[in-house]
């Protein structure tokens, strides 16, 4: 629901969404938006605190920032929060105002621009698949992330239905998957 806020903001901002993605086996992030060829990794949690700052810190993205909930009081962890995003970590706070019927996003600590991590940030960028904007939501539990295997799965689907009744060889499946992949690699 927290997570669902920031996609249509992003949106409504001409964003392109990407929810849940595992990058290079690494940590899965919530939200990745992509917008021409900037990069911004999301992590949406229900609290601020450190070991939140210090996954989204972990993002090689030209921007990253953490969608939290408003603090109900400004105490001081809070306040250490903001610091040490703002100065050490230079990652942005996002902050999911309302209730269940009605969000809105707003920007706490602004995400600096990260131009050192330009090369990493087209890296992921070049991983995004399609599937990402809409195989699972983010904040999803469970695991439900697209993988390459995945995709491989799809794609092993499909050439099993063509074949029909016909069926087909557990060789020829490789051989086609193998040559589809070097088609799916101009994405």
């Amino acid at each position: 629901e927290l997570a669902a806020a920031v996609v249509a903001w992003l949106e409504v901002q001409h964003w392109d969404v990407y929810q849940e993605v595992q990058h290079r086996q690494g940590p899965v992030i919530d939200i990745v938006a992509v917008r021409g060829m900037v990069v911004w990794a999301i992590e949406v949690k229900r609290a601020l605190n450190l070991t939140v700052l210090a996954q989204a810190e972990r993002h090689m993205t030209h921007m990253r920032s953490v969608a939290v909930p408003p603090a109900r009081r400004a105490s001081p962890e809070r306040k250490l929060c903001e610091r040490v995003a703002r100065h050490f970590l230079r990652t942005g706070i996002l902050e999911i105002i309302g209730d269940a019927h009605g969000r809105d996003i707003r920007v706490a600590v602004p995400a600096p621009f990260l131009r050192h991590s330009h090369d990493a940030a087209q890296l992921l960028r070049q991983e995004l698949r399609p599937e990402h904007k809409t195989h699972a939501k983010a904040g999803a539990a469970g695991g439900g992330f697209w993988t390459p295997y995945k995709q491989t799965m799809v794609q092993v689907r499909g050439i099993v239905a063509d074949a029909g009744e016909a069926g087909i060889s557990l060789s020829e499946i490789m051989r086609q998957v193998v040559s589809g992949l070097g088609q799916d690699s101009g994405r």
